[in-house]
């Protein structure tokens, strides 16, 4: 019961975890050195972290 909990809270979240992930690497290519990270962007992590 615990485990199909988890499970489900896991693939809810896999969606939403690839999209910011693929912001994240987009922000990597294209960012200036040193720059920090976008507000919105941290906003979106932080909420997956939740």
């Amino acid at each position: 019961m615990v485990a199909e909990k988890i499970l489900a809270g896991a693939l809810a979240h896999a969606e939403p975890l690839e999209q910011v992930h693929r912001c994240f690497e987009r922000w990597r290519r294209t960012r200036e050195r040193l720059s920090p990270i976008p507000e919105a962007l941290w906003a979106s992590a932080v909420e997956l972290a939740d």
